[in-house]
């Protein structure tokens, strides 16, 4: 990170802090193990932001008891093949994509497929983690608040509706994005109606608009989730996780076919954060902002945690 000041900390050192940390506020060990784990591999590619840089955020909801202390989920088996998780509304969503993956996972491995129904992630890659260690295919399609229209309709009515898809190889493919063409407003690339709604640019005009559409039914209609306007939601927006095997249809080759494939290329969705990740962890820390180490300063104070030791490394 050229021309930011930066401060080291061990990767162990971090792993076991966020871990004490969050151990000092959350009642569920599952919860702890899982949010520290997805935060810390954010931060060792250096997306910070979504790392373990909300830990401040999850405190200060948490005291305010708008995040409970315990994973709250219901689990109900729909057919032999799907099933579907409920939460308590955004509450450790990420959390309980994980639970789901692991579900849909487990039901591929006896059936070749599982389909799971979930609240949309957060982090909508880290989802298909469990389906990436069982050496499986996965898939995660969703539907979030409305942001696009594109003069099809009076009114944003369309999710931009991120999905992902991963399958094994060394290193694996994992795909994470959206129908949206700009993950935030940006001057000058709005779309405006004729009553002057803003809306996001869709990805590829009305092929990636209608791709969009297309998803608010099956993350949405067929999971039992709602429309992208529709305010209210039971269990927020939806999310379907679905994991293949190679019991699916008996190829037994699925994953040596999919590590081959992927030999071809010199680089592709997945590659450059694994390369990125092995990097820090074989030199041993990571090198976070300065402002990024502040707030881990506050966080430390609150929870009544010993500050992290900046690490002695050479420069």
């Amino acid at each position: 990170m050229k021309g930011v000041e930066t401060v080291p900390i061990l990767v162990e050192e971090m792993r076991a802090w966020s871990r004490e940390v969050l151990g000092k506020w959350v009642e569920d060990e599952f919860v702890v193990e899982t949010w520290a784990d997805i935060a810390l591999n954010l931060d060792l590619i250096e997306d910070f932001s979504r790392g373990n840089a909300r830990l401040e955020s999850i405190v200060e909801r948490i005291r305010n008891g708008v995040i409970s202390r315990r994973l709250e989920i219901t689990t109900e088996q729909i057919t032999p093949l799907s099933a579907r998780v409920y939460s308590t509304y955004r509450n450790w969503p990420d959390e309980v994509a994980r639970k789901g993956a692991m579900l849909a996972a487990s039901i591929a491995d006896t059936h070749g497929i599982g389909v799971v129904a979930v609240p949309k992630p957060n982090i909508i890659g880290e989802g298909l983690m469990q389906v990436l260690a069982a050496g499986q295919i996965g898939l995660i399609l969703t539907q979030n608040n409305p942001m696009m229209n594109m003069g099809i309709s009076d009114e944003n009515l369309i999710g931009n509706n991120p999905l992902a898809i991963c399958a094994p190889g060394e290193p694996p493919f994992l795909f994470d994005g959206s129908f949206c063409a700009h993950n935030r407003f940006v001057y000058g690339r709005l779309l405006k109606d004729d009553h002057g709604n803003v809306s996001y640019p869709p990805l590829g005009g009305l092929k990636g608009l209608h791709m969009a559409l297309g998803m608010e039914f099956l993350a949405g209609a067929l999971t039992g989730g709602f429309f992208g306007n529709a305010p209210g939601k039971p269990w927020g927006e939806g999310a379907v996780i679905m994991a293949f095997s190679s019991k699916l249809f008996n190829a037994e080759g699925m994953q040596a076919q999919t590590r081959e494939y992927l030999q071809s290329f010199h680089t592709y969705p997945g590659h450059h954060s694994f390369e990125l990740r092995k990097q820090v962890l074989d030199r041993g820390w990571i090198e976070y902002p300065q402002e990024v180490y502040e707030l881990f300063c506050r966080v430390s104070n609150q929870s009544g945690v010993s500050m992290l030791n900046i690490a002695s490394v050479g420069m």
